[in-house]
């Protein structure tokens, strides 16, 4: 960082998820949320530069398969293959 710095080239260390939960001045500086997943909680620092007027909506990932009939809908497949997949298993 230091050679950086010598030509103001911006930077910054790069941290650990759990240097990063201990950093007292990231805790000052930004606002944090958790969000939840299956495993539990994870916290989650915003970026100085956002707005911090509120937390964004933070949702789950998919599960897998979950969208697949739906993704199958928008392609050849008919209503028809489509009871078929079902009922074989396959979806």
């Amino acid at each position: 960082m230091d050679i950086l710095n010598k030509y103001d080239i911006p930077c910054g260390p790069i941290l650990s998820m759990k240097e990063l939960a201990a950093d007292r001045s990231l805790r000052e500086s930004a606002p944090s949320w958790k969000w939840s997943i299956r495993a539990g909680q994870v916290p989650h620092r915003r970026q100085p530069d956002q707005a911090v007027a509120a937390a964004p909506e933070v949702t789950r990932s998919p599960l897998l398969g979950e969208h697949t009939e739906e993704v199958l809908r928008t392609t050849r497949y008919r209503r028809r293959d489509l009871a078929t997949l079902r009922a074989e298993g396959v979806i």
